[in-house]
């Protein structure tokens, strides 16, 4: 029996839950290597030490009460707070159980680092419920039968022509009552024992059929079936009743040994199974259940053979060999005879997948050099002299061969405690890990070549850290401070200042180096603010606003930002968050510099200005002749005014009144042609453009009255139309009236060539579709042809004999600059051109 329970302390070995054997007085009688690895001392270490002394245990129950339990019930499971080796505090999760050898009882007790249980979840429900058939600190059920009288039965059945066994004894039951009553119970364990509730004498004297519960009979069946069929296993699920009259779930499972049909003996387990979290045992109790799961479990197990090659290890230690690693390095061909005599003696239905072969036939008795490739025979020989050198467990990455010549990246565990080397035995887990390799290869590349492109970006890459700035803004949130970004800005003018300042700098490229004159990333890494002027800090709220709260994938503006010797440059400023690749607090900001851009860009618009002013000084010229008469009216009237009024005056007995009124209309006639001189004036001034409010009413009316006299000299009429309470819009006053002349003038020019009766000329306003107001100056001339209306807005294209073809261009860049549209609209009789204006917010 001691050696079947060694064995099954080595297989305890490879599972990863802790397990711990204990006298009552609390001292420790058993370590394993899950103990091992989750409080950090070896069994040699901990054995003899008493629980609280060595891992500082605090329960939230006293522990006399709960050692009370486990006496009394048997088992207890809770919660402890435990300190590891390293001095770091664990919660435990713990299940003690209670198992009385004669007048002792000993302590069972499996625990599990509560942070890592999730990891330690059974993959298969099938193998969590054949797992707590194992021996449970004692509280399985274990039966061993004799079938010796039943075997004959099933031969004479067969020997009736009966084909289908299984059918035959399901249609039967009375046979398998039959087989029952000659089936005998010829041992069983303590737990058999208290659960029927009777002397153990009696159990084994008694009648199966008097024992086994009606519920089970078909598992009965099943294993008469599998003792002569030759199959693997059986089991069954059953509700069970104990002596105190509890009911509870029980598991049925029987394993067939190779001789079970020759010797006519089963021994079958029986295991509660109500609490099925419990993914682990805390002891195996014998070896065919240890040969039963092998199969079974989800990572590739090697048996290895290790005989032969404990004997070399033997003769070395003889000679003084402490350390295989150097005396390798002294006999070259130690690490390939190794090889050669570790002998592959069991694998699991895993390893036969992982390795590419038919069935286990194909790798047992093979040795482990045709799978250990040369590159990795550093590893093998590492994990070998670990176990040389008195380590139970040692685990490595490496590559093995397939019989097919595939390499295959591994995570491999070498188990070999002191009993299972005694019998020459170790075991080997083999995790695939290719797929974990190949994605940190492409982790890798790809982190490479974001490097590089990080490096090389022709643009000013940070990394930037919000966490402590999100921080601050949340807790003014919580208390009640701030509900918009802005709003408390306002209020607390040192509100960006005080975000800027919780910005860390993690990171940025060698052109953000250079570009803000910075010789190091050190340097750089200073209060965010010392990059920001003032002028700027709207723009960082709203870039915060835009990303961090409303959730934008980027923002994007233009700013200016300053340099760490204090100049300013301007700068397309990006920042966007990716959190699904970066820390969630992460924001990365592009920086650009743009000051040749803005330079260009306010040239082109001084270009644009004068160009526009030139054409209104040309239009001006041709209307020389209007603008003439239109001042000769209002002077004409004042100097026949001035005469007449002298002539009152000259008279006896002046009438004051009559000299009044003239008076008032020769000052209403010289404002009059103020106002034309004024209007002139404007137009000809070479004023840079504003953007204000402007009525668009006025604008119109002012375009009229000045073009009035214009139109009628070409025997036109000019026709005004303007909606009621337009709203006002944004636009410089005198550029928006040079449009709308432009506009007028061609559309005289274009009349002037037709013989037409009546031409008429029609400037309205109205509001448009949407948010935005419309300017429509349409004539009934000729109109424009389809293959001229495609040109008519590019620059120099003109179809007058003396025309410049700058007019159209220059009304396009005026309306566009301010937000608008102009195109043509199409119509049957004439042209008829529309200026869109957005709506001043």
């Amino acid at each position: 029996m001691s050696a079947t329970i060694q064995d099954l302390n080595g297989f305890i070995d490879l599972i990863d839950d802790s397990v711990l054997v204990s006298s009552p007085g609390e001292i420790i009688t058993g370590w394993n290597q899950g103990a091992r690895e989750l409080y950090g001392w070896t069994a040699a270490e901990a054995i003899g030490q008493t629980i609280p002394d060595l891992l500082q245990c605090e329960t939230a129950q006293p522990r006399g009460e709960i050692l009370d339990i486990v006496r009394d019930q048997g088992f207890w499971t809770g919660e402890a707070q435990r300190r590891s080796r390293e001095g770091n505090d664990l919660l435990i999760s713990l299940t003690w159980r209670a198992r009385r050898a004669g007048e002792t009882i000993e302590l069972y007790e499996t625990s599990r680092n509560m942070a890592r249980h999730k990891e330690l979840e059974i993959r298969l429900d099938r193998a969590q419920h054949l797992a707590s058939s194992l021996f449970q600190s004692g509280t399985a059920a274990f039966w061993r039968l004799d079938f010796t009288r039943v075997l004959p039965m099933i031969h004479a059945i067969r020997a009736g022509g009966v084909k289908d066994l299984s059918s035959y004894l399901a249609n039967n039951p009375a046979v398998i009552s039959e087989m029952m009553k000659v089936t005998a119970v010829i041992d069983a364990n303590d737990r058999a024992v208290e659960w029927h509730g009777s002397e153990k004498s009696r159990l084994l004297n008694g009648q199966l059929s008097q024992l086994w519960p009606q519920d089970a009979r078909r598992f009965f069946a099943d294993c008469v079936i599998g003792l002569v069929d030759g199959n693997q296993e059986a089991a069954a699920e059953v509700m069970l009743r104990a002596k105190d009259g509890r009911t509870f779930d029980a598991l049925f499972t029987a394993h067939f040994a190779p001789h079970a049909a020759v010797d006519g003996t089963l021994v079958v387990a029986v295991s509660e199974i109500t609490d099925r979290t419990r993914a682990h045992q805390a002891v195996a109790r014998s070896d065919y259940r240890y040969r039963r799961l092998f199969p079974a479990l989800a990572a590739a197990y090697w048996e290895l053979d290790m005989r032969a090659m404990n004997e070399r290890l033997a003769l070395l230690r003889d000679k003084g060999v402490d350390d295989l690693v150097h005396h390798a390095a002294r006999d070259p061909n130690f690490v390939e005879d190794a090889l050669q005599l570790i002998t592959v003696s069991d694998v699991n239905e895993r390893t036969v997948d992982m390795m590419g072969v038919a069935s286990r036939k194909d790798l047992i008795g093979l040795p482990v050099s045709r799978f250990w490739p040369d590159k990795s025979k550093a590893a093998f020989l590492g994990a070998l002299n670990a176990g040389f050198q008195g380590f139970d467990w040692s685990d490595r990455e490496t590559r093995l061969r397939t019989p097919d010549g595939r390499e295959v990246d591994v995570l491999f565990s070498a188990a070999s405690p002191p009993h299972m080397r005694e019998i020459g035995i170790a075991v080997l887990s083999v995790t695939d890990i290719t797929e974990r390799r190949q994605a940190e290869r492409r982790l890798a590349e790809s982190e490479y070549r974001s490097r590089k492109l990080f490096e090389a970006m022709a643009l000013g890459i940070w990394e930037l850290d919000f966490r402590d700035m999100k921080a601050y803004v949340y807790n003014l949130v919580q208390q009640g401070l701030l509900r918009d970004l802005f709003s408390y800005w306002r209020d607390n003018p040192d509100f960006v200042t005080t975000m800027m300042s919780k910005v860390k700098v993690v990171e940025v490229n060698q052109k953000t180096l250079d570009l803000f004159g910075a010789e190091s990333q050190e340097a750089i890494r200073v209060d965010l603010g010392r990059f920001w002027p003032p002028e700027s800090h709207h723009l960082f709220l709203k870039a915060v606003q835009h990303t961090s709260v409303l959730k934008h994938d980027k923002f994007e503006a233009e700013t200016r930002v300053r340099r760490l010797d204090g100049t300013v440059f301007d700068a397309l400023f990006t920042s966007w968050e990716m959190p699904e690749i970066t820390d969630p607090n992460h924001v990365l900001v592009g920086i650009v510099d743009i000051s040749e851009k803005v330079a260009a860009r306010a040239e082109l618009a001084r270009v644009r200005d004068e160009m526009a002013h030139a054409s209104r000084v040309s239009m001006l010229g041709e209307l020389t002749a209007s603008i003439a008469h239109e001042l000769n009216q209002p002077l004409a009237a004042i100097t026949t005014l001035g005469e007449a009024n002298r002539r009152y005056l000259d008279r006896n007995g002046v009438d004051l009144d009559k000299v009044r009124e003239l008076n008032g209309r020769i000052i209403a006639d010289t404002q009059r042609a103020a106002g034309i001189i004024g209007r002139i004036r404007q137009m000809a001034m070479p004023a840079s453009p504003t953007h204000s409010v402007v009525q668009i009413e006025e604008v119109v009316k002012d375009s009229v009255t000045f073009l009035e006299h214009e139109v009628l000299s070409k025997n036109a009429s000019l026709h005004m139309s303007v909606a009621a309470d337009l709203a006002p819009v944004m636009g410089d006053a005198i550029q928006l009236q040079q449009v709308i002349v432009n506009l007028v003038v061609n559309a005289v020019q274009a009349m002037a060539a037709t013989d037409k009766p009546e031409r008429r000329i029609s400037v309205s306003a109205r509001p448009g579709d949407g948010r935005d107001i419309e300017i429509l100056v349409a004539d009934n001339g000729p109109g424009i042809p389809p293959a001229t209306a495609e040109h008519i807005f590019d620059s120099f294209f003109t179809t007058k004999p003396t025309g410049m073809g700058i007019g159209l261009p220059i009304c396009r860049t005026i309306v566009e600059s301010f937000g608008g549209t102009i195109d043509l609209v199409p119509t049957e009789i004439g042209a008829c051109f529309r200026v869109r204006l957005p709506v001043a917010s």
